[in-house]
């Protein structure tokens, strides 16, 4: 029974603070994120075949005016190969390069 009064009293203080949560405001001044820098898709395709380049783009000084790749988790590449109608693949193929900021 003791259960049962436990769990009725977490569904209604969750609901209660479902129901004021959303009556708040936040004030915000700034930005959260820079934008991310002009950098060339090369440059990115090159880190993600190379981590140790990546690793050093990593560790140099951050730039402050944008998001560089100091300001990334990671960097991936995958394959995409688009196909013809006829399902055969086209060439050339294409790669998808994969960037995670912070």
């Amino acid at each position: 029974m003791k259960n049962r009064y436990a769990v009725i009293t977490s569904l209604v203080l969750a609901l209660c603070n479902t129901v004021f949560a959303s009556s708040g405001t936040i004030f915000f001044q700034g930005t959260i994120v820079n934008a991310p820098c002009n950098i060339p898709a090369e440059t990115w395709m090159h880190y993600a075949q190379q981590p140790a380049a990546y690793k050093i783009a990593k560790q140099a000084t951050p730039t402050p005016s944008c998001a560089d790749a100091t300001a990334t988790q990671s960097v991936q590449v995958s394959r995409y190969i688009s196909q013809t109608s006829s399902g055969t693949p086209s060439t050339p193929a294409k790669a998808i390069v994969t960037v995670v900021y912070n």
